[in-house]
């Protein structure tokens, strides 16, 4: 177990101050949280003192001397750890209270991390035009509605100047999102956004999605591999410091 040492002295004084917040607030507890990012960025949210500690606030002694303690185990933590990681999305935080019976305090630090849940869509072009969109938004003219029709799908390949297949990838993250390619032409890149909101609606938000189709003119279908990712807090360590 990690340790803090104090003077004799020090030790009288928070035994005291212990005796009083098992009196008081029986096993509600002070607490800190540490929250941080990549790139050093840091903030300190505390202490958090139980309404019942009476006469006691973040600037009486006891609690100061805790809170020096409390920051003294913040750079003990090698945060670079837990923001610098394949699927780490480069925040997290460090949660902290202090056991006023046992001494001591508990200590959790956690990283936000990306998680993967992968999806695939197969589909002839016939099969296509009778999947209905989740959320309609007043359209009335969808694009993939017409691609059972040879006349239209081959307007699409003299548009793109003879090309019969494209290979289009997206991403969206935080509430927006956008094909990859910007020289598509336009009936193709409506018929691309149609695709993806008509099997997954809603991709560009929170932590966002990306993906591919590959849209086949020439044998009429097309697939989409597609990526959704959520955010997910992971306790990565949890220790307690004793004061000695």
């Amino acid at each position: 177990m990690n340790e803090i040492k104090i003077s004799e002295e020090l030790k009288k004084e928070l035994i005291k101050f212990n005796l009083y917040c098992q009196a008081s607030i029986d096993e509600r507890l002070i607490s800190w949280q540490l929250s941080f990012a990549e790139g050093g960025d840091m903030w300190v949210d505390g202490p958090n003192i139980p309404s019942a500690l009476y006469g006691y606030d973040a600037e009486s002694k006891p609690i100061q001397t805790l809170s020096d303690f409390v920051n003294e185990i913040f750079d003990r933590i090698p945060l670079d750890d837990y923001t610098d990681c394949n699927d780490c999305l480069g925040n997290g935080d460090v949660d902290v209270t202090y056991d006023h019976f046992n001494f001591l305090f508990n200590v959790k630090v956690y990283s936000t991390r990306r998680k993967e849940h992968l999806y695939e869509q197969n589909k002839t072009f016939n099969e296509v035009v009778n999947d209905q969109p989740m959320f309609n938004w007043g359209n009335t003219n969808y694009k993939y509605k017409k691609l059972n029709d040879n006349e239209f799908v081959e307007s699409l390949i003299e548009v793109g100047d003879g090309i019969d297949d494209y290979e289009i990838t997206y991403n969206g993250y935080g509430d927006s999102g956008a094909l990859d390619d910007n020289n598509l032409p336009a009936s193709i890149e409506d018929i691309a956004y149609e695709l993806i909101d008509l099997y997954f609606s809603g991709w560009e938000n929170n932590a966002g999605s990306d993906g591919s189709i590959y849209l086949d003119l020439k044998n009429r279908e097309f697939s989409i591999h597609h990526v959704y990712y959520d955010e997910e807090s992971v306790l990565e360590s949890n220790f307690k410091v004793k004061i000695v």
